[in-house]
């Protein structure tokens, strides 16, 4: 997160990527991407671009080096910071020490050999059962997603994946209406990188996840649209951005309930949502899951499949207001039961939710 001191608000500046080898990647990048070369954090270089925590009882010029370069995205103010840590095996980097209840979890993610054995509340927040980073979301200008993936795919080898199974070549088109009865129209189109591949970029451990691939999603307006959530991002950020980032849960209702006992606000669907979902809720069969869906206000999908009804895939979505001075970034919380796309329904429905939401703020004057 970054302030930026014109605008007087955060927004995010840094997506750190992991790599195996910063060299390569940097060597085919151009110049102008590159805004600070290869740097090796250890000793006292580490302390220059990290806090060091002065209860250290380690001497920091005999900790392992990690490498990290920093690079410009072409989207907007986005930079990325790629980290090779592949000879470190500490707590996040070097002068960084972990609490006794930190460690404990890193050691259970790290030897556990299945879900069952993971801390029940949860590897990263006590409480809120989040697992790891499951996706993010850029906003960007009408007819750019191409180039950007282009970009993406040229030089941090990422590759194109489907939003979801209804999606055309051009990317997946939700059109709908708002309350208003005004069109409204969203694209988005997604990319991938799959763990296996040679340069090994990712954005968390890969045992964390129940996602084998790195996702990052692009989503612009249609043309011939009226005010919509991401122009108005896009207006209020100073540019294209990340709109909002993707934590995955292994139960999203205690996520929502301990995020609001600390205070974050959350978008709710309109009621009649509820209803529109009762073919899905049945198809689900799970005793009392509308009322919970409905008091948290979480939304369902389902993914379509050829797998009996027992086997059924879907996925349970809620998004926080945005939680920065203004309407710009927030967060997705998201559970999923075999489903590994976006669901075409929830995505329909949170931006009627948000559109609302922001006519409400009077962001679409």
């Amino acid at each position: 997160m970054h302030e930026d001191s014109d605008a007087v608000c955060d927004y995010v500046e840094n997506i750190a990527l992991e790599v195996e080898n910063i060299a390569e990647i940097c060597n085919n990048m151009p110049s102008e991407y590159i805004a600070a070369e290869v740097t090796t954090l250890s000793g006292e270089g580490c302390g220059h671009f990290f806090k060091s925590n002065d209860n250290n009882s380690y001497d920091m010029k005999d900790l392992p080096r990690v490498e990290a370069a920093l690079l410009r995205s072409p989207i907007g103010n986005l930079h990325h910071t790629l980290i090779n840590k592949s000879n470190y095996s500490g707590p996040f980097l070097p002068s960084f020490s972990a609490t006794d209840s930190a460690i404990d979890k890193y050691r259970t993610r790290v030897t556990s050999k299945n879900r069952e054995m993971e801390n029940e509340n949860g590897l990263f927040m006590d409480g809120s059962n989040l697992l790891s980073l499951d996706h993010i979301t850029f906003a960007v200008n009408t007819g750019t997603s191409f180039d950007l993936m282009e970009w993406y795919s040229k030089y941090l080898l990422m590759s194109r994946c489907k939003v979801n199974d209804k999606e055309e070549s051009d990317g997946f088109k939700v059109e709908t209406l708002n309350g208003s009865g005004e069109k409204l129209g969203l694209k988005l189109t997604a990319m991938q990188y799959h763990f296996c591949s040679e340069q090994s970029l990712k954005l968390l451990p890969h045992d964390l996840s129940d996602s084998e691939d790195v996702k990052v999603v692009f989503g612009e307006s249609l043309l011939g649209q009226g005010p919509n959530q991401i122009d108005t991002f896009i207006k209020e950020n100073g540019g294209p951005g990340v709109q909002h980032i993707g934590l995955l849960s292994k139960n999203i209702f205690n996520s929502v309930k301990e995020w609001s006992s600390n205070d974050v606000a959350f978008i709710k669907p309109p009621q009649h949502y509820y209803h529109e979902i009762d073919d899905k809720l049945h198809q689900i069969n799970e005793s009392g899951l509308k009322q919970l869906l409905e008091h948290y206000g979480v939304l369902l999908d389902t993914e379509e499949s050829d797998e009996k009804i027992e086997s059924l895939k879907y996925l349970l979505q809620v998004f926080t207001k945005p939680v920065f001075c203004k309407e710009t970034f927030f967060f997705e919380l998201i559970q999923r039961h075999g489903a590994t796309g976006f669901g075409a329904g929830n995505i329909s429905a949170l931006w009627r939710a948000v559109d609302a939401y922001l006519r409400e703020q009077h962001r679409f004057n």
